[in-house]
Formats: C-alpha cells, structure tokens, sequence
C-alpha cells in the first residue's frame, strides 16, 4: 500500500491529495522531515475546520447575506456597536446567558442577531436560527406526535437558538 492509500484509509484526504507537492517543496527549500509533516498536518486541520464551519453554517439555517461583512455598522449607536462587540466574543454562550434584542421593525435586528450568529459558527459554536413562529409549530408538532423529548434533544446539541420575531 503507497502512502497516498494509507493517508486514505486513514481518512486524511486533504494530506493524501496534497502530500506530494509538499514533499517536492519540502525537497527544494531543503525542509526537514519534521517541517513537512507539520505543513501537511497544518493544511488537513485548516480544511477539517473549513469543512465543519460548512456544515454548522447549513446546520443553522441563518441567512447567507446576513452576516458583519454586510452589516453596516456606523448606522448604529456607539453604545450598541460595543454591546455587538461584546457579543462577538462569545462570551454569554458560555456563561449561558439569555439575549433579548427588542426594537422597532426595519431597525436592523435580525441582521444584527444573524451577523452573530455567523461569528460565533467560525468560532465553532453550534446556532441555530429559527422565527419563533416556526420553533413553536416544531415543538407543537413532535409534542402532538408524543415526540416532544426526541425534539428537545435535538435541540439541545445546539450551543444557540436565535429565536427570530416573538411579536
């Protein structure tokens, strides 16, 4: 068995696709062994990550165009683009802490809370974005179908619930 089939049953495939050019450079630029093993661990970590920033991005049923690239911040007060700040961080995710954002409608809130969202994702938190009109019905529905536990359960994987739109 060649390297690239063990780097394949070992379930390495960005290493097993990419091993050989990082040998040859490895070669030229006179790396140790040690240098390109790390570069190759280094390239499969980094596309592991990307890969499972894609799945809990899919996963959490947030808005694409939704996110801080596309949130224009300056529109806001300065105490709020702080307390977004804070938010970013992540911190109340681990303190499990509740947020509520209340407002007018059209003042930007589930963009804000989307954009959020987004960031923790990349921070590899598990979110998921639903209306609270369509929570509501998932839970009426399982509990109808005396499945209420399996839904909560389901649920509870996540690290945050946005709930969108209680009004």
């Amino acid at each position: 068995m060649n390297l690239q089939e063990q780097l394949q049953r070992l379930g390495l495939r960005w290493m097993s696709q990419h091993h050989r050019q990082f040998i040859e450079k490895g070669a030229i630029e006179n790396w140790s062994v040690e240098q390109v093993l790390s570069e190759l661990c280094e390239g499969e970590i980094q596309q592991r990550e990307q890969q499972k920033r894609a799945r809990l991005f899919n996963a959490s049923k947030l808005d694409a165009n939704k996110s801080m690239d596309r949130l224009d911040l300056s529109l806001f007060s300065t105490k709020l683009r702080r307390q977004i700040e804070m938010l970013l961080e992540g911190g109340f995710v681990d303190n499990a802490t509740n947020i509520l954002a209340f407002g007018l409608p059209g003042r930007g809130k589930t963009h804000i809370v989307s954009a959020i969202g987004h960031e923790l994702i990349n921070k590899g938190y598990r979110v998921l974005f639903r209306t609270t009109r369509q929570l509501v019905e998932e839970l009426l529905r399982a509990k109808s179908a005396l499945k209420l536990a399996q839904e909560l359960k389901k649920l509870d994987v996540y690290d945050v619930i946005i709930c969108d739109d209680i009004g």
